[in-house]
Parts: structure tokens; sequence; C-alpha cells
């Protein structure tokens, strides 16, 4: 598959999720997956012990759609899957869930059984197809009526109220990140990470719209150091503030305000936040 024809696919699946994401939920808590799984031709969803998240599979009159999960979940899994759209679902069970949806948009669904509109030629174009899957499933999970609303307020850097959203959005707060990539962000600078840290040091997953809240999020990854207060803060408490200075590339020195708030103990994980400040 060219490269042309790549990117016109990936805004295809976008797009499609975009669509079913509003439809199924973009004004309700949370966006419900067994109505969009019903449209998709979805016949049997089964919550069992696997070796991959998920996986979805032809028959002949539709997909049937296996997910990952322990014995002892499986019935109140499945039970929640039909009977509450999956809202109370891990956040990690439902992106999988959204990721094997979005795999059905390369399929005709109005053939029996449905066939594929096109195959992975390479490992290349399989890549690329699992990417676009992975952005059509951000984007399902939070369209941009939900995303928008959000961006609108004047507390987007709070880490508690961006938690709090993302847990009744019932999305991880990585797919809220993935999302910050490609949704306007109004008059706010600054940036969005997830600290983790494990053996070999920490890892941050992040995005920004300012090139210093850039720079300052890359130093989560030890590669570079921090403000002392904000590295002080993110080991000895589980949130807090501060307010410090950057120097710009001109040597300006350009006021930020940190924050941060531990949502995870085991492993350790913090959602971090950079407010970028005008300047008097």
């Amino acid at each position: 598959m060219a490269e042309k024809a790549s990117r016109t696919w990936e805004k295809d699946i976008v797009s499609r999720a975009e669509s079913l994401g509003s439809r199924h939920g973009g004004s309700k808590p949370a966006v419900a997956l067994s109505e969009i799984a019903s449209l998709r031709q979805i016949r049997d969803v089964l919550f069992k012990p696997l070796l991959v998240g998920g996986v979805l599979v032809l028959r002949d009159h539709g997909f049937a759609l296996y997910v990952k999960s322990r014995r002892s979940e499986a019935s109140s899994f499945l039970d929640d899957f039909w009977g509450n759209g999956g809202r109370n679902l891990h956040p990690r069970t439902r992106f999988t869930i959204a990721h094997e949806l979005v795999h059905t948009f390369l399929y005709d669904v109005n053939t029996s059984p449905p066939q594929p509109k096109l195959k992975a030629s390479s490992d290349s174009v399989f890549r690329k197809l699992e990417r676009a899957c992975n952005k059509g499933a951000a984007r399902l999970l939070l369209p941009d009526i939900r995303m928008n609303r959000y961006m609108a307020m004047e507390s987007i850097f709070e880490p508690e109220i961006l938690h709090q959203f993302t847990k009744e959005s019932a999305v991880s707060p990585e797919v809220f990140i993935l999302r910050c990539r490609t949704v306007a962000w109004g008059s706010h600078h600054g940036g969005f990470g997830i600290v983790e840290t494990g053996s070999d040091g920490p890892t941050v997953t992040y995005s920004a719209t300012d090139p210093l809240a850039r720079g300052l999020l890359t130093c989560l990854n030890g590669d570079e150091s921090l403000p002392p207060s904000t590295t002080a803060g993110l080991m000895s408490r589980s949130s807090g503030s501060s307010d410090e200075k950057v120097p710009s590339s001109t040597g300006e020195q350009v006021p930020f305000t940190s924050r941060w708030t531990r949502i995870s103990s085991s492993p350790q994980r913090w959602l971090v936040t950079f407010q970028m400040n005008e300047t008097a």
C-alpha cells in the first residue's frame, strides 16, 4: 500500500471513529462500546485468559471478539459490556475493545461474511495500520465533543480535575494525552505528562503545545535536570504545585507552574502538568 493510500486510510479510520464516538457517548459519562459493537457486526464477545489483549475473529455472519481477562472476571465483565456499554471496565480493557472495533472499519460489514477492504502487504503497512487503529481507538473513546469541552475549561492544568475527567470518561490518562496531540488547545500554553518510576529510572508519556513545556516534560525522563522544587515535590508528596522559571532560547526567564498528583502507588505513577504563564 502506497504512503498516500496509508494516509487516506488513517483519515478514514479517525473520521469514522469520531462519528461513532460522538453518537454513542459524546455527551454521556463514557462511550457505550456495546452499541458500537452491535453496529459493527460483533456477534459474540468473550472475556477469557489470553496471551494478548484482544483478538478479532471473522465468523460467517460477522465477528467474534475475544478480550483478555481473568476467569473470575469474565462473567461480570460480560454483564457490564452488554448491560452498561462496558463503562465500568478497566480503561486498558476498554482501549483494547475500541482498538478491535476500529479494525472492523477495514472490512465491508454489509457482506456475509465481512470482506476485507485491504490486506497488510508488509510489516511496514501492518505497523501503520496498527498505529492508525490506536489513533482511532482514542478518538472513539474521547471524541472531539468531549475533548473540546475539557480544553475550553480554565482549569485544564489542574491534575486532580484532569484525573477526574479521565475517570468519568473511562479512559486512561495516556489516551487523553494521545488525543491532546490532535485537538485544539485554544489559548492554553503548556503540557501534560505521565511519569512512571521503575528499576531503569523514570519514563514519561507527554503532549505539549509549548516548546518550553515540551523541554520540561522531556526532563522528566531523567536525561536532564528539572527545577529542584518540582523534583523534590514529585519524590516527597503525593500532590503539589510549584511556581518557577525556565530560560527561553533568548535567555529570557519564563515563569511557569508545575503541578502533580500521584495516580498509582504500584507502580508509582504521577500525572504532571506544566502551565506556561505570561510574563509581565
